[in-house]
């Protein structure tokens, strides 16, 4: 039987292998991004940044947050539709920013102040640090007790105090309580052995 000359023929073509959508760099590399850059980013088990070679799939929000998920609108006509939610948007995003920068800073002002010193040399500047806070903390007080800022702070704090010691008595004299009734007790029940004893020695006619 002569063979259908529309017959589907296997395809034997070669795929070659897709090109990798992700990749690391060699450790000796990585390890030269400083770590407060490298926590930023999505990292792998071993904490090696991960790169991509295409871009992310399409979010089901289209860029919008949760709440703003399901309005139909895109971000583009939301700003411009509504300024005050484009305003508070930026206000939030610049807020968590100078956050994050000002914590990133303190963190490598940190790195750079302890780089290089011995566990010794590292507590001596911790406890330096903390000496200079105090000092700190009781010049504010200072001042704020000068300026009449801290009289209803003393007052409450004064009625906690009292509050303490009442509540400190109260349990030492209930405790005393306690330890007078369990005195009580103990000789009562004395009492009532020996009234027993008498009660049940025979008498000697």
């Amino acid at each position: 039987m002569a063979a259908t000359p529309n017959a589907m023929q296997p395809n034997n073509a070669y795929n070659p292998p897709r090109p990798p959508e992700v990749f690391t760099l060699p450790d000796a590399v990585n390890d030269q991004i400083p770590e407060e850059v490298r926590s930023r980013y999505n990292r792998d088990e071993g904490g090696r940044i991960i790169f991509f070679t295409t871009p992310p799939v399409a979010r089901p929000e289209h860029g919008l947050a949760p709440d703003n998920a399901n309005s139909g609108h895109s971000l583009a006509y939301l700003a411009k539709s509504n300024p005050a939610w484009l305003s508070e948007r930026t206000a939030r995003a610049k807020a968590f920013s100078a956050a994050k920068q000002k914590e990133l800073k303190t963190k490598m002002a940190i790195d750079e102040i302890t780089k290089g010193k011995t566990q010794e040399e590292l507590r001596e500047w911790a406890s330096d640090s903390w000496a200079l806070y105090w000092k700190s903390h009781a010049q504010e007080t200072n001042r704020m007790r000068d300026e009449g800022d801290l009289d209803e702070h003393e007052r409450l704090m004064a009625e906690q105090r009292r509050a303490r010691v009442k509540s400190r008595r109260a349990r030492e004299e209930e405790a005393e309580r306690a330890e007078e009734a369990k005195k009580a007790n103990y000789l009562d029940e004395i009492y009532h052995a020996h009234s027993s004893l008498r009660l049940s020695k025979p008498r000697v006619g």
